[in-house]
């Protein structure tokens, strides 16, 4: 038998289980600032608007975030951009 083996993995899985609830409680506390005003670089305003609207259909807001609250629609427009 390897005990010491068995015992090493049973303290790891007890500290990732304890660690887990913590870790995401961390992430979940992270908010952005609400209201954050994007201004399209590589669409037009008219596009952007469009953009924001489509991402939100494809990712609506369940229990969730939407979207637009993650910031996708920026996400693309810097991606295209570049």
């Amino acid at each position: 038998m390897e005990r010491r083996k068995a015992l090493k993995n049973m303290g790891m899985a007890m500290g990732l289980t304890l660690a887990t609830p913590t870790v995401i409680s961390i992430l979940q506390s992270c908010q952005q600032e609400a209201g954050t005003a994007w201004t399209p670089v590589f669409f037009s305003e008219g596009e952007g608007a469009v953009l924001v609207k489509l991402v939100d259909i494809i990712l609506p807001k369940t229990d969730t975030p939407a979207a637009s609250e993650l910031q996708v629609h920026a996400f693309i427009d810097s991606y295209m951009e570049a």
